[in-house]
């Protein structure tokens, strides 16, 4: 029987993961750059005994707004 693990529990541990990104940037200006982009990541990290996996995954949607010089 393993204990669950609490909010003060801590732990190391060993992970992987991927992400995969896309975006699109237009000219809106002298100098100026408005864009838009999607990412999706996954990530699994091995805590160890007692603590388990911790599985992340999902989308991340950004808003770019870039000002040359």
């Amino acid at each position: 029987d393993v204990p669950s693990a609490g909010t003060e529990d801590s732990g190391s541990g060993y992970g992987t993961g991927s992400y995969v990104r896309a975006g699109i940037e237009f000219n809106v200006g002298d100098n100026l750059l408005v864009g838009f982009g999607v990412r999706w990541s996954e990530s699994l990290v091995d805590l160890g005994p007692g603590l388990g996996e911790l599985s992340l995954d999902g989308y991340q949607f950004l808003l770019t707004v870039t000002e040359g010089f």
